[in-house]
């Protein structure tokens, strides 16, 4: 983590928290060990699991541009707090990132959803567990729920209730803008570690990073779980399903998103831009639509060469596909915070595919 973005807006304000299903903060986390309270007293993890609570990580609004500079022939990824001008964006360029537009009076599937602009989103801690409820969980201590399709988890997390769902793409990418922010490198493996991603055989339980609180961590072995700002394997241990994007082709690989009304059709969706064929490799480059932002416009190249992106696939078919993130427990180099992978469709279910309760 660098130190100096402990204190600055956004990045010093994500922080662990215990969340109650009607979407309050209970309490929030010790920043430097997610096993105590913020005021130093032990947390109760089985009475959290009883009240139905979960371990979120709260992110504050912040504004975001995307931009292609000519005469750097590249482009700007810039966050803030407050707009500003600066040398290549001018203050009116900043626009709130569409991930803080959301409805939480409504579930995540409903068409007639209505989002507004909120002050904070919140990612689950962990990878998602399913309780004997049958509801989508944020804890330590819980092995990874898998084998489960994108509608089953998309149900899952139905039954917390309304405004709760599993990982959306709108905040997978403010996430994702939050990292590139901070590193300004693409290899996020090299940046801050490998995660549980080398060599292993199954997925191991949420909880490995509860010592570092809301500090970054990670390590070079591909044994241990990683830790960006107090979210846990956001690459590694298995796989997330990604609701709100959807890749289909009536005649094109249209690429289409939402941020209400998740389905397996991407009926509601916006059309933001489509590609002619599959392409599939490490990202050389990106889409150059602002919403979809490190959506792979090019693949080549060999591994973290050249300052790549991670892997990238977008199978264009005549039927739906939609997205998983991350990387799993033996996706070795492939993974990291841009690994995106639109290829199963919307049957498929495997142990090393789970999901992240959001809200």
């Amino acid at each position: 983590m660098s130190k100096d973005f402990n204190s600055m807006k956004p990045w010093g304000m994500l922080a662990r928290c215990v969340v109650n299903p009607d979407h309050s903060v209970a309490y929030f986390l010790h920043p430097e060990n997610s096993n105590l309270k913020e005021d130093g007293t032990e947390v109760d993890w089985e009475e959290v699991e009883e009240l139905g609570q979960n371990v979120m990580v709260q992110i504050p609004k912040f504004y975001y541009v995307k931009k292609w500079v000519e005469e750097q022939q590249a482009f700007i990824f810039g966050v803030t707090d407050k707009p500003v001008d600066t040398d290549y964006v001018n203050i009116d360029e900043w626009e709130v990132h569409p991930a803080f537009f959301r409805d939480r009076t409504k579930f995540c599937d409903d068409q007639d959803a209505n989002p507004v602009e909120v002050d904070y989103r919140y990612v689950g801690a962990f990878h998602g567990w399913v309780d004997g409820k049958g509801r989508l969980r944020s804890l330590p201590g819980k092995l990874p729920t898998g084998s489960r399709t994108i509608g089953g988890f998309r149900n899952h997390a139905k039954n917390m209730g309304v405004g709760w769902s599993q990982f959306d793409y709108y905040l997978l990418y403010a996430i994702q803008m939050l990292y590139i922010t901070e590193y300004g490198h693409p290899d996020s493996q090299t940046m801050i570690g490998r995660g549980f991603v080398d060599g292993n055989s199954s997925s191991i339980e949420t909880g490995g990073t509860l010592q570092y609180g809301n500090n970054t961590f990670g390590e070079t072995t591909g044994k241990q779980q990683m830790s960006y700002r107090g979210i846990e394997d956001l690459w590694g241990n298995v796989f997330n399903w990604i609701d709100g994007f959807i890749l289909n082709k009536p005649s094109v690989g249209n690429i289409s998103v939402s941020n209400k009304g998740f389905n397996n059709n991407g009926t509601g969706y916006k059309t933001i831009g489509s590609i002619g064929s599959s392409i599939e490799g490490n990202i050389r480059q990106v889409r150059d639509e602002a919403e979809l932002g490190f959506i792979p416009k090019t693949t080549g190249g060999s591994y973290k060469n050249d300052g790549l992106y991670d892997y990238g696939y977008l199978y264009v078919v005549y039927s739906t596909r939609v997205a998983t993130c991350g990387g799993h427990w033996s996706s070795g180099s492939n993974a990291g915070a841009f690994y995106f992978h639109v290829y199963w469709d919307a049957s498929y279910s495997r142990s090393n595919v789970g999901a992240r309760l959001c809200l």
